[in-house]
Protein backbone atom coordinates (compact mmCIF):
# COMPACT_ATOMS: atom_id res chain seq x y z
CA UNK A 1 0.00 0.00 0.00
CA UNK A 2 2.77 2.76 0.93
CA UNK A 3 4.33 2.44 -2.70
CA UNK A 4 1.07 3.00 -3.95
CA UNK A 5 0.89 5.85 -1.86
CA UNK A 6 -0.08 9.17 -4.49
CA UNK A 7 2.26 12.23 -4.51
CA UNK A 8 1.48 15.56 -3.67
CA UNK A 9 3.82 18.56 -5.45
CA UNK A 10 3.99 21.87 -3.70
CA UNK A 11 5.51 23.50 -6.23
CA UNK A 12 9.25 24.24 -7.06
CA UNK A 13 9.65 20.21 -7.47
CA UNK A 14 8.84 19.82 -3.70
CA UNK A 15 6.85 16.61 -2.82
CA UNK A 16 5.23 14.73 -0.25
CA UNK A 17 3.14 11.82 -0.11
CA UNK A 18 -0.54 12.35 0.16
CA UNK A 19 -1.06 12.59 3.54
CA UNK A 20 2.12 13.29 4.86
CA UNK A 21 3.16 15.74 7.62
CA UNK A 22 5.68 18.41 6.58
CA UNK A 23 9.39 17.89 6.91
CA UNK A 24 12.79 19.09 5.26
CA UNK A 25 13.27 16.41 3.10
CA UNK A 26 15.70 16.15 0.54
CA UNK A 27 12.97 17.69 -2.29
CA UNK A 28 12.68 20.55 0.03
CA UNK A 29 16.15 21.33 0.81
CA UNK A 30 16.95 21.36 -2.65
CA UNK A 31 14.23 23.60 -3.53
CA UNK A 32 14.11 25.99 -0.25
CA UNK A 33 15.91 28.96 -1.25
CA UNK A 34 13.35 29.30 -4.46
CA UNK A 35 10.53 28.06 -2.80
CA UNK A 36 10.60 30.06 0.18
CA UNK A 37 11.21 32.97 -1.48
CA UNK A 38 7.02 32.32 -3.17
CA UNK A 39 5.69 31.20 0.14
CA UNK A 40 6.88 34.55 2.39
CA UNK A 41 6.11 37.98 1.49
CA UNK A 42 9.02 39.92 1.64
CA UNK A 43 11.03 37.54 2.47
CA UNK A 44 14.25 39.30 1.04
CA UNK A 45 13.33 42.44 2.83
CA UNK A 46 12.98 40.56 5.96
CA UNK A 47 16.33 39.50 5.64
CA UNK A 48 17.75 42.87 5.13
CA UNK A 49 16.14 44.43 8.24
CA UNK A 50 17.55 41.85 10.32
CA UNK A 51 21.06 42.08 9.24
CA UNK A 52 20.27 46.35 9.64
CA UNK A 53 18.97 45.28 13.60
CA UNK A 54 22.20 43.57 14.65
CA UNK A 55 24.50 46.02 14.15
CA UNK A 56 23.20 47.56 17.55
CA UNK A 57 24.09 44.25 19.33
CA UNK A 58 27.58 42.72 17.39
CA UNK A 59 30.92 44.06 17.49
CA UNK A 60 34.50 42.42 16.94
CA UNK A 61 34.41 38.72 17.40
CA UNK A 62 30.56 38.65 18.77
CA UNK A 63 29.05 35.25 18.80
CA UNK A 64 26.11 34.91 17.58
CA UNK A 65 23.21 31.48 17.50
CA UNK A 66 21.44 30.87 14.00
CA UNK A 67 18.82 28.61 15.41
CA UNK A 68 17.27 26.62 12.98
CA UNK A 69 19.12 28.22 10.52
CA UNK A 70 17.86 26.13 7.24
CA UNK A 71 20.01 27.26 4.34
CA UNK A 72 21.64 29.93 6.48
CA UNK A 73 20.00 33.07 4.67
CA UNK A 74 20.29 35.14 7.44
CA UNK A 75 23.66 34.49 8.46
CA UNK A 76 24.42 35.02 5.04
CA UNK A 77 22.60 38.62 5.17
CA UNK A 78 24.31 39.71 8.28
CA UNK A 79 28.11 38.35 7.16
CA UNK A 80 27.42 40.72 4.06
CA UNK A 81 26.55 43.74 5.75
CA UNK A 82 28.64 43.23 8.77
CA UNK A 83 32.37 44.64 8.75
CA UNK A 84 33.31 43.16 12.09
CA UNK A 85 34.83 39.31 12.37
CA UNK A 86 31.82 37.43 13.84
CA UNK A 87 31.71 33.91 15.22
CA UNK A 88 28.47 32.03 13.97
CA UNK A 89 26.98 28.91 15.55
CA UNK A 90 24.53 27.69 12.96
CA UNK A 91 21.99 24.97 14.56
CA UNK A 92 20.10 22.74 12.20
CA UNK A 93 17.97 19.48 12.56
CA UNK A 94 18.51 18.54 8.85
CA UNK A 95 22.28 17.50 7.38
CA UNK A 96 21.72 18.76 4.04
CA UNK A 97 20.21 22.27 4.92
CA UNK A 98 23.90 22.81 6.78
CA UNK A 99 25.22 21.07 3.35
CA UNK A 100 23.62 23.82 1.51
CA UNK A 101 24.59 26.47 4.33
CA UNK A 102 28.64 25.75 4.07
CA UNK A 103 28.71 26.04 0.56
CA UNK A 104 27.01 29.10 0.40
CA UNK A 105 28.87 30.47 3.69
CA UNK A 106 32.27 29.80 2.53
CA UNK A 107 32.32 33.16 0.21
CA UNK A 108 33.17 34.93 4.02
CA UNK A 109 36.62 34.21 4.95
CA UNK A 110 36.69 36.65 7.96
CA UNK A 111 34.40 35.05 9.90
CA UNK A 112 34.25 31.59 12.17
CA UNK A 113 31.23 29.00 10.89
CA UNK A 114 30.17 26.29 13.29
CA UNK A 115 27.66 24.18 11.48
CA UNK A 116 25.76 21.71 14.21
CA UNK A 117 23.61 18.95 13.27
CA UNK A 118 20.95 18.66 16.36
CA UNK A 119 17.72 19.30 18.03
CA UNK A 120 17.97 22.67 19.65
CA UNK A 121 15.33 21.21 22.68
CA UNK A 122 18.50 18.55 23.26
CA UNK A 123 21.13 20.95 23.32
CA UNK A 124 21.60 21.21 27.30
CA UNK A 125 23.42 24.89 27.26
CA UNK A 126 24.52 28.12 24.99
CA UNK A 127 27.41 29.80 25.08
CA UNK A 128 27.70 33.24 25.75
CA UNK A 129 26.57 35.47 22.88
CA UNK A 130 25.50 39.06 21.80
CA UNK A 131 22.29 37.53 19.13
CA UNK A 132 20.42 34.84 19.25
CA UNK A 133 18.44 34.36 15.84
CA UNK A 134 14.91 32.51 15.72
CA UNK A 135 13.74 32.97 12.56
CA UNK A 136 10.71 31.16 11.65
CA UNK A 137 11.45 28.36 14.01
CA UNK A 138 9.22 28.80 16.68
CA UNK A 139 6.01 27.85 15.41
CA UNK A 140 7.44 24.32 15.02
CA UNK A 141 7.53 23.83 18.93
CA UNK A 142 5.37 23.03 21.29
CA UNK A 143 4.83 25.68 24.18
CA UNK A 144 6.92 23.45 26.24
CA UNK A 145 9.79 23.33 23.92
CA UNK A 146 9.63 26.99 23.50
CA UNK A 147 9.85 28.09 27.16
CA UNK A 148 13.09 25.84 27.55
CA UNK A 149 14.58 27.50 24.11
CA UNK A 150 13.60 30.77 25.25
CA UNK A 151 15.17 30.20 28.75
CA UNK A 152 18.10 28.67 26.91
CA UNK A 153 18.89 31.95 25.16
CA UNK A 154 17.95 34.48 27.79
CA UNK A 155 20.76 33.30 29.73
CA UNK A 156 23.00 32.90 27.72
CA UNK A 157 22.51 36.26 26.03
CA UNK A 158 25.26 38.82 27.35
CA UNK A 159 24.40 41.73 28.43
CA UNK A 160 23.09 44.35 26.18
CA UNK A 161 22.31 41.13 23.58
CA UNK A 162 19.33 40.36 21.77
CA UNK A 163 17.05 37.76 20.43
CA UNK A 164 15.69 38.41 17.14
CA UNK A 165 12.67 36.27 16.03
CA UNK A 166 9.97 35.64 13.22
CA UNK A 167 7.43 34.20 13.54
CA UNK A 168 3.73 33.58 12.28
CA UNK A 169 1.11 34.09 14.86
CA UNK A 170 -2.87 34.30 14.87
CA UNK A 171 -4.66 37.73 14.42
CA UNK A 172 -6.24 38.17 17.71
CA UNK A 173 -9.75 38.98 16.18
CA UNK A 174 -11.54 36.72 13.16
CA UNK A 175 -12.40 38.88 10.45
CA UNK A 176 -8.48 39.99 10.72
CA UNK A 177 -7.62 36.54 10.72
CA UNK A 178 -9.46 35.93 7.87
CA UNK A 179 -8.63 39.01 6.04
CA UNK A 180 -5.12 38.36 6.72
CA UNK A 181 -5.32 34.78 5.60
CA UNK A 182 -6.78 35.82 2.23
CA UNK A 183 -4.29 38.43 1.40
CA UNK A 184 -1.87 36.22 1.79
CA UNK A 185 -3.70 33.07 -0.56
CA UNK A 186 -3.24 35.89 -3.14
CA UNK A 187 -0.03 36.48 -2.85
CA UNK A 188 0.22 32.60 -3.41
CA UNK A 189 -1.74 32.19 -6.03
CA UNK A 190 1.22 34.49 -7.98
CA UNK A 191 3.58 31.14 -7.90
CA UNK A 192 1.33 28.30 -7.08
CA UNK A 193 -2.11 26.44 -7.80
CA UNK A 194 -4.87 26.20 -5.60
CA UNK A 195 -3.87 22.92 -5.32
CA UNK A 196 -0.35 23.12 -4.15
CA UNK A 197 -1.51 25.67 -1.52
CA UNK A 198 -4.23 23.37 -0.12
CA UNK A 199 -1.56 20.17 -0.54
CA UNK A 200 0.70 21.88 1.50
CA UNK A 201 -1.66 23.23 4.15
CA UNK A 202 -2.43 19.55 4.84
CA UNK A 203 1.13 18.91 5.48
CA UNK A 204 1.56 21.31 7.99
CA UNK A 205 -1.96 20.46 9.74
CA UNK A 206 -0.27 19.24 13.10
CA UNK A 207 3.41 20.74 12.30
CA UNK A 208 2.66 24.24 13.60
CA UNK A 209 1.81 25.86 16.72
CA UNK A 210 0.90 29.05 15.94
CA UNK A 211 0.17 31.29 18.79
CA UNK A 212 -1.17 35.51 19.30
CA UNK A 213 1.12 37.82 19.92
CA UNK A 214 -0.07 38.47 23.19
CA UNK A 215 0.84 34.63 24.16
CA UNK A 216 3.90 34.82 22.81
CA UNK A 217 5.12 37.72 24.82
CA UNK A 218 3.45 35.79 27.50
CA UNK A 219 6.35 33.32 26.52
CA UNK A 220 8.77 35.91 26.31
CA UNK A 221 8.18 37.06 30.02
CA UNK A 222 7.85 33.01 31.22
CA UNK A 223 11.01 32.93 29.54
CA UNK A 224 13.01 35.88 31.58
CA UNK A 225 12.93 38.58 28.48
CA UNK A 226 11.10 42.12 29.85
CA UNK A 227 11.85 44.27 27.05
CA UNK A 228 10.93 42.86 23.59
CA UNK A 229 9.23 45.26 20.59
CA UNK A 230 7.60 44.57 17.06
CA UNK A 231 10.10 45.54 13.90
Amino acid sequence: KNSMRKKINLGNNISFKAGETWSFNNSVVKNFDKHILSSIPQYKDIQNYIADISEWFLKENSRVYDIGCSTSNTTYAISLKNKNKLNFVCIDISKKMLEVSKKKLNLFKKNNYKFLCSDICKIKKLKKHDLSLCILTLPFLTDEKKISLLKKIYKSLNKNGALIVVDKIYSDFAMSENIFNQVYYDFKLNSFTQKQILDKAKTLRSSMKLKTNKENIDLFKKSGFTKYEIF
